[in-house]
């Protein structure tokens, strides 16, 4: 049963994500699975995902986290989050692959 909800979650979000595939993106994909399978360490493929931090800061208080110390936080300075250039930096050699 569970293959059946994973294909009517991909069903659901097909029409979201079909626009930006293209062949580049296809064969990263599978290049970056081939890797996978046979644990190549030296990689040819670029990340599938990417998960980007705009900030240092976390208002979470995790029992055994640096980040729950106030001290910690009162460290940062407005220039350690993220600007729109080097987002823009970040995602700009990776954004056909």
């Amino acid at each position: 049963m569970i293959w059946y909800s994973r294909i009517k979650h991909a069903k659901r979000h097909l029409n979201e994500f079909s626009p930006y595939i293209t062949i580049e993106k296809v064969a990263n994909l599978m290049v970056s699975i081939l890797e996978k399978h046979f644990r190549i360490v030296n990689l040819k493929s670029y990340p599938i995902a990417l998960k980007i931090e705009p900030t240092p800061l976390c208002q979470l208080k995790c029992p055994l986290c640096l980040h729950k110390d106030p001290q910690y936080n009162k460290k940062f300075k407005l220039e350690d989050n993220l600007t729109k250039d080097r987002l823009i930096k970040i995602i700009e050699p990776l954004k056909n692959k």
